[in-house]
């Protein structure tokens, strides 16, 4: 479960992205990525759709397949935001080494960067990267 701070946070969220025009979110199947965007699903009046987060090519290709004009929001953990990313041409910054014996392979996220969000635009000559802070500052 969320942490009080956590939920704090997914308010927070839920408040910074409301009026943003998010049509779409998708979340893994463990309950901290469902609560985190929770708040935001009630504020919208949409369902929160469930990818796996082993399942990465099935999440790649739903977010590939948007349309124009729709905004993802994606709540994922320290080395899938990293390799969604990388999957569309984008290298996060200050991401922590890959720990051995780990499948990631594009880096993680430090592991209490809670408070980022990483927006990704597709525009005509690649991918731009907006990373925001929200909440209270991670350590």
């Amino acid at each position: 479960s969320l942490s009080e701070e956590g939920k704090a946070r997914a308010d927070a969220f839920a408040r910074m992205f409301s009026a943003a025009g998010v049509t779409g979110l998708v979340h893994t199947e463990f309950k901290r990525t469902r609560d985190t965007l929770a708040p935001l699903a009630e504020a919208l009046e949409i369902e929160s759709e469930t990818v796996g987060a082993s399942e990465m090519p099935r999440l790649l290709e739903r977010l590939r397949r948007a349309k124009a004009g729709e905004m993802i929001a994606v709540a994922g953990h320290s080395n899938t935001i990293p390799a969604i990313a990388h999957a569309f041409g984008v290298l996060l910054p200050e991401l922590d080494p890959i720990p051995k014996g780990s499948k990631a392979t594009h880096g993680n996220l430090p592991h209490a960067s809670y408070d980022r969000v990483h927006v990704l635009t597709p525009t005509k000559s690649g991918v731009r990267l907006l990373e925001l802070r929200y909440g209270k500052a991670s350590d």
